[in-house]
């Protein structure tokens, strides 16, 4: 985290915490490249339809309209540069997240990867309905559950 030391709080959302061992780096590294190589080499439609087809993304492939809104949505996107952002923010590269200031871990009830990721963590919350697409899929709890941490951390104004 680039401004750790500067942060009064984080909120992450269906983010990851960093990679344990070699091996996780290793398997992560040959996923990243294969995705990569598809932002840059697919047009738009088909590589989002191999993106939403992951697991993580259950919960999107039980909601075909929601999830044709989002294809839509993210249709214009540029492979090339989609492609440089995935290389600069996989978890390979960041180190493993360790509590330096007040943090929130939003996760939907339907993604799996995340809630248990986030299980050892005290400072974690599940939100429903939702999966990995959390701020797509229920951003009013999504928005209710930060302003409550950032009212009981006294990082905002109450209205």
């Amino acid at each position: 985290m680039l401004f750790r030391s500067q942060a009064k709080a984080l909120i992450a959302i269906s983010a990851h915490t960093g990679l344990l061992t070699k091996e996780e780096k290793k398997q992560r590294a040959h996923s990243d490249a294969l995705w990569k190589e598809r932002l840059c080499t697919l047009d738009s439609k088909s590589f989002l339809s191999l993106w939403y087809q992951q697991e993580v993304f259950s919960s999107l492939q039980k909601d075909p309209k929601h999830l044709a809104s989002l294809l839509k949505k993210r249709r214009y996107n540029n492979g090339k540069e989609l492609s440089l952002v995935l290389e600069e923010l996989s978890p390979i590269k960041a180190p493993l997240y360790t509590p330096s200031c007040p943090t929130l871990f939003l996760y939907g009830e339907e993604d799996k990867k995340y809630k248990a990721l986030y299980e050892t963590f005290s400072f974690s919350k599940e939100i429903s309905p939702g999966g990995h697409a959390l701020i797509e899929e229920n951003p009013q709890e999504v928005l209710k559950e930060i302003q409550h941490f950032l009212q009981k951390e006294n990082l905002c104004k109450q209205h």
